[in-house]
């Protein structure tokens, strides 16, 4: 799929996927939390959505605020999956954990 993008393009897409991925890290959620809280504001007080997809920041944005949201809803979903999530997840750290001390 990333084959038929330009030089440009594939640099652009990269790094919009490495913001989201970075946007998954606890480190960044109060940041994240924020500027989410920010855009609603500006939504109620305009009633537009402050963000544009034209804008490669705001599509970071959004990319970053969409990934994050997606990796903490495990929790919000019925008792039942989100245990299995849960346990999904904490098999995956410590599966990376003791491939990263391999």
């Amino acid at each position: 799929i990333l084959g038929q993008l330009t030089d440009e393009e594939f640099s652009t897409c990269r790094k919009m996927m490495i913001a989201g991925i970075m946007a998954t890290d606890m480190k960044q959620h109060m940041m994240l939390t924020s500027r989410a809280q920010t855009l609603v504001t500006k939504l109620s007080n305009s009633g537009e959505f402050p963000l544009t997809i034209e804008a490669e920041g705001d599509r970071e944005s959004l990319i970053e605020l969409v990934l994050h949201t997606c990796d903490l809803s495990g929790q919000t979903m019925t008792s039942s999956l989100a245990a299995k999530w849960s346990t999904g997840v904490l098999s995956e750290f410590i599966r990376q954990a003791e491939q990263e001390l391999a």
